[in-house]
């Protein structure tokens, strides 16, 4: 890839002659003071550096939003966010693609200059452009294997929030349930991150499963939770909790669900209530946090009856009549949990089957697969483990499942892929040979498993 100039525009009319640098991974745009919007002298910087990005096949760029320390760090939080997106639509605009570029803003936290004066406080008012990977033909594909996060900005000061995701699932979050790690009760504008993974493929592509230690869980879906207050990073307050309504349907035994990581060996899912070693319960002994949001379902003529109502139940809806509550209640369908960790959170409950069995797999181990089992009639996904003696395998599984083997690998610039459907059996050998496969064919492979 050619050199290309990367020009720091200084305002003309401070009479400052442009200082000029040369780099080939750093591109810095500067910014009129307390503006956002691209002036012509920072056009022709960015306009430049689309110019040499066309002898690259493919890059990653990470725009980067600064200011310097003049005004409240909240507000120049806000600039330097808007002065990154400026620079990443412009060149969206200009044909790089979105899915290329990676938008982050600092405020005044990342400062050019130890001292800041003078000509070091027009330096700050910048959008860094840092080219990741330069490397002509290589592919990344980073992007494929990326579930793309959805942001809230939201008020939050003396009720109760919610937000619903693109896939349907419906978070509240109490008031005064939020605190910074200086333990103080947030109050203010808050950013919620949301990642949600329903579907077989999503769970893939995120390097997810759905296992309980040795133990399969059929899910109702996961989700990815964070929430940030000017910046940094807050959690619940001891006993708070937050209200998930998955967008799955109700099945019985469902439950919370929590990712830990587990020494010397892979992130396992645990129940909330072997996560926390014991149940939270408030004081008010009225309300009993064990019990399941509905204790008791029956059906009829698909209409779903509660035959037992839980003070939960009445706290949750609003409700101080057990009638009305139940008018409210009666026909709602989806998953509803509680969670008192943020993070990630899965719905689930443990599939039970008697009989088990293991099963081993021949592959071509010099391209590193990734070997996973779909399962075609539960929502599970089980990854494979290596034995002492390197051998690819899964074991304690359920024998009589109709599942799909699959595995992937992203080697030598290039996709492999091969899958195969099978039925649970007892001491199996299967054999997968992986072949090459493009983008899109990798994608409708995957989503045909969902």
């Amino acid at each position: 890839m050619k050199k290309f100039i990367s020009i720091l525009i200084l305002i003309s009319i401070l009479g400052i002659n442009p200082i000029i640098a040369q780099d080939i991974k750093k591109t810095i745009v500067l910014f009129e003071h307390n503006k956002f919007n691209l002036n012509v002298e920072a056009k022709t910087v960015l306009d430049e550096f689309v110019r040499n990005m066309e002898n690259t096949e493919f890059v990653n760029l990470k725009i980067e939003g600064h200011t310097n320390n003049l005004g409240s760090e909240d507000y120049n939080s806000t600039l330097s966010k808007r002065r990154a997106f400026s620079v990443s639509k412009y060149l969206s605009e200009k044909g790089i693609e979105n899915k290329q570029i990676k938008v982050s803003f600092f405020g005044e936290k990342m400062p050019s200059f130890k001292n800041e004066s003078g000509l070091n406080y027009l330096a700050d008012r910048r959008v860094e452009i840092n080219i990741e990977n330069t490397k002509k033909g290589v592919i990344d594909f980073s992007s494929l294997f990326e579930i793309k996060a959805q942001l809230f900005n939201v008020k939050y000061y003396n009720s109760d929030v919610s937000i619903k995701g693109k896939q349907g699932t419906e978070i509240t979050i109490p008031k005064f349930s939020l605190v910074n790690k200086k333990s103080k009760i947030v109050k203010g504008p808050i950013e919620i991150t949301l990642k949600e993974f329903y579907k077989k493929s999503d769970i893939i592509l995120a390097d997810l499963h759905t296992m309980s230690n040795n133990n399969l869980l059929e899910s109702g879906g996961m989700i990815y939770i964070a929430i940030t207050s000017n910046n940094e990073e807050v959690n619940l307050t001891p006993g708070a909790e937050i209200t998930i309504k998955f967008a799955s349907k109700f099945v019985e035994d469902m439950e919370t669900f929590i990712r830990a990581s587990i020494p010397d060996g892979p992130d396992t899912w645990i129940s909330q209530t072997e996560f926390n070693n014991t149940i939270l319960v408030p004081e008010d002994e009225s309300t009993n946090f064990e019990s399941p949001i509905i204790e008791e379902r029956a059906t009829s003529n698909n209409t779903s009856i509660i035959n037992t109502i839980t003070a939960e139940d009445m706290a949750m809806y609003g409700y101080t009549n057990t009638n009305k509550a139940i008018k409210a209640i009666v026909n709602i369908d989806k998953m509803v949990l509680r969670s008192n960790e943020l993070g990630w959170i899965n719905c689930d409950r443990f599939y039970k089957n008697t009989e088990r069995s293991d099963l081993k797999i021949e592959i071509d181990s010099t391209l590193k697969p990734v070997v996973r089992l779909v399962f075609k009639d539960i929502n599970s996904v089980m990854p494979a483990i290596y034995d002492d003696n390197n051998q690819i395998l899964f074991s304690y599984l359920p024998v009589g499942l109709n599942a799909t083997l699959i595995a992937y690998s992203v080697e030598q610039n290039q996709l492999w892929f091969d899958s195969k459907d099978i039925v649970i059996g007892k001491d199996k050998i299967e054999k997968l040979w992986l072949n090459k496969i493009t983008e899109a064919n990798f994608k409708k492979q995957l989503q045909n498993l969902d």
